[in-house]
């Protein structure tokens, strides 16, 4: 009978996928016909942004064979800003005042030299050579930048984006991650709380990249890229196409629907973006890694180690799983201590907070009552659950187990829903709105996307 009922599953999997995404496909198609209520694709914004994530992303590359290291393109373009990022904080230990557009254009000299040295497909030569025009022009036409302006009219989501990343963002662009540290935002004591440092640095350094020589200005089609690097992502997979293009689907019809989630993860400097999406691209990737030789191994441990926002803490999650799940050395669980300490040094040694909270308050637990009903109320959220349940439970009765992929994501939304019910009971129990803990829960969402997609089983090969 379990035979049987596996044989089922297993050949009408796509079309139980089909079924279950339905709901949340008409939905959006809804919204689109809705003209009036649907703002959703800005054309040029994505043409530009689809042309920087290019050059970027075989920048990256050219940094990755320079580096002997044998990954994926997605996962490329997140060691590369992860590598700039340890040397712009390597500069700053050593108080080196470097100019921001210098350190810029160093880099992508040596990465892109590097690239046509050494990429042997001459087709992508080819568009690399060629994403070197529009990229030439923006630079050099401040008019037509000036398009892509941020407006204050646009009316922020989230107060945090004017008050905290923005500011951070444009001290990186002026100057380097240095002036972040010595001049720190007003946080409200949170013990700079508010560094989501790694994140403002990917965005100053997209910023600088389309604009090396005018002052400082905000430009809205930036956080378009990540919509590009989620589809990279989803590409290089190794699951079946039609699943691939079930979880686009299933993804671009949530944009469509929930403007919140759009907000955060795609058309906002909000760093749940970069912090999200870069988790995954780092956990499928070391999950599912090939042997590779020492030196490109400790390279890829020193860049992770880096990978720190200090208050999205879904970044922590990656390192007790390669400290204590992965096969490493000694020296490689060293190299993941080495971001963590810098990033401490500068926040509470060379530059401590003044006045700063207490990390530690009375216990609190009628805000999570209200966390919970927030919750509760999100119909995507809830639909979603229930089927991510429903189908581990399928996975259960047909193997007796639920992979170890997929037990890892399920861990991670363990430890995300603790974190949460932690720092709102017991420290973020003053000044803080409860409403703002769906972030946090969206800081898993591509996890949790792939969870719905892989875990009636995954057609994958060995990497």
């Amino acid at each position: 009978m379990k035979l049987k009922f596996k044989s089922i599953i297993e050949k009408y999997k796509i079309f139980v996928l089909i079924i279950f995404q339905l709901p949340i496909t008409l939905r959006a198609s809804q919204k689109i016909i809705a003209v009036s209520e649907f703002d959703f694709i800005e054309y040029e914004n994505l043409i530009q942004s689809f042309s920087l994530f290019v050059f970027l992303l075989l920048s990256a590359k050219g940094l990755a064979y320079l580096f002997k290291l044998k990954i994926n393109y997605s996962f490329s373009y997140v060691i590369f800003f992860l590598l700039i990022f340890f040397a712009a904080n390597v500069l700053s230990l050593l108080n080196i005042e470097t100019n921001f557009m210098f350190f810029i254009i160093v880099i992508l000299l040596i990465c892109n030299f590097s690239f046509f040295a050494n990429e042997k497909d001459n087709k992508i030569k080819a568009l690399q050579f060629l994403s070197f025009f529009p990229l030439i022009y923006i630079n050099m036409n401040l008019n037509y930048l000036n398009k892509f302006a941020y407006s204050n009219l646009r009316g922020e989501q989230s107060g945090d984006v004017d008050l905290l990343i923005l500011p951070n963002v444009e001290k990186i662009f002026n100057s380097n991650i240095l002036n972040v540290f010595q001049n720190p935002v007003a946080d409200s004591g949170f013990f700079h709380i508010n560094f989501t440092i790694f994140g403002n640095f990917y965005f100053a350094t997209l910023s600088k990249t389309m604009n090396l020589i005018h002052d400082y200005f905000t430009i809205n089609f930036l956080p378009y890229t990540l919509f590009f690097l989620f589809l990279l992502f989803i590409y290089e997979l190794k699951i079946n196409n039609s699943t691939k293009l079930l979880i686009c689907l299933f993804h671009i019809s949530i944009l469509i629907i929930n403007p919140w989630i759009r907000y955060l993860l795609q058309n906002s400097y909000m760093t749940e973006g970069v912090a999200s999406l870069f988790f995954i691209i780092i956990f499928y990737n070391m999950f599912f890694q090939k042997t590779i030789t020492n030196m490109s191994q400790n390279i890829i441990y020193l860049a992770i180690s880096y990978f720190i926002f200090s208050k999205l803490f879904i970044s922590l999650f990656i390192f007790p799983y390669l400290i204590f799940m992965k096969k490493n050395t000694i020296f490689q669980k060293t190299l993941l201590l080495i971001g963590p300490l810098n990033i401490l040094y500068f926040m509470f040694i060379k530059f401590p907070p003044i006045e700063a909270n207490n990390l530690i308050n009375d216990f609190n637990n009628s805000i999570l009552v209200d966390i919970l009903r927030y919750w509760i109320e999100d119909r995507i959220w809830m639909y979603s659950v229930a089927f991510a349940f429903l189908f581990c439970f399928i996975q259960i009765l047909l193997f007796n187990k639920i992979d170890s992929f997929n037990l890892y994501i399920l861990g991670f939304n363990f430890l995300n829903v603790l974190m949460i019910f932690l720092l709102y009971s017991i420290s973020w129990t003053e000044g803080v709105e409860f409403e703002s803990s769906y972030r946090y829960m969206l800081q898993n969402y591509y996890l949790n996307l792939l969870l719905l997609f892989t875990v009636l089983g995954r057609d994958t090969s060995k990497n």
